[in-house]
């Protein structure tokens, strides 16, 4: 097997396109800035039969024309040719960071204990990647994080989850959604199940409420507080 590699520089520079931008949370025109193009030609025999592969990898600097935020993005193409004929595909495509429309993550979220912070980050990032198992893994995570970082107490996470209805943490009903979404990631951390993007998402809609609830807004009521104390 033969391999040559050629790089190339700006072939995309200026070009157009639509992508989801992170800032924005939607689809928006992208400018690509600068851009690094990789040609890696393959050449081997099968079956008495010269097949020669071309992958094209276009590596772009991009940005918004609407908030001007920068994006990396990464594409491939593929081409084969052999001697009866060719024939052409696309490859993958990334965009870093990963982003999905409609979930743009919580704000404030240095706010929170640093490990909670740590873990809603990563399974945002899992869920954005399309990770079902790693998001699964993480939702549970975040559950436990949330338990020790109240103290809750019991043998297992169940018991663990019905504590923060004691400690005046959670009501009972959020418990009861606590519970469902504690057995979402036992299945994804014991069974290897991926859960589907539906129900991982609600799952995560969920996760986000519960800090916005435990955490983030009571500590904004307290600024609020302080704020009309002081008149």
């Amino acid at each position: 097997m033969a391999e040559k590699q050629t790089t190339i520089l700006n072939t995309t520079k200026g070009n157009e396109f639509q992508s989801a931008c992170l800032a924005c949370n939607r689809n928006t025109w992208h400018i690509v800035l600068e851009s690094v193009r990789q040609v890696r030609v393959t050449q081997e025999v099968e079956m008495e039969e010269m097949t020669e592969t071309t992958a094209t990898t276009d590596y772009e600097i991009m940005q918004c024309k609407g908030c001007e935020s920068i994006t990396f993005r990464d594409s491939t193409e593929f081409e084969v040719s052999w001697e009866s004929g060719s024939g052409g595909s696309a490859g993958p495509e990334h965009v870093y960071p990963p982003r999905v429309i409609g979930r743009p993550g919580l704000t404030d979220t240095h706010e929170l204990p640093g490990q909670i912070c740590d873990i809603y980050w990563e399974t945002h990032q899992a869920l954005c990647n399309s990770q079902f198992i790693l998001a699964g893994i993480g939702v549970r995570a975040l559950i436990e994080a949330l338990c020790n970082e109240k103290n809750a107490c019991g043998a297992n996470l169940k018991e663990r989850v019905d504590h923060l209805v004691g400690l005046g943490t959670l009501t009972q009903e959020g418990a009861t959604i606590l519970q469902s979404l504690r057995i979402l990631g036992n299945e994804a951390a014991h069974e290897v199940k991926a859960q589907s993007t539906e129900d991982l998402s609600t799952a995560f809609d969920v996760i986000e409420h519960l800090l916005l609830g435990v955490y983030l807004l009571p500590k904004k009521a307290t600024g609020l507080q302080n704020k009309s104390g002081t008149r």
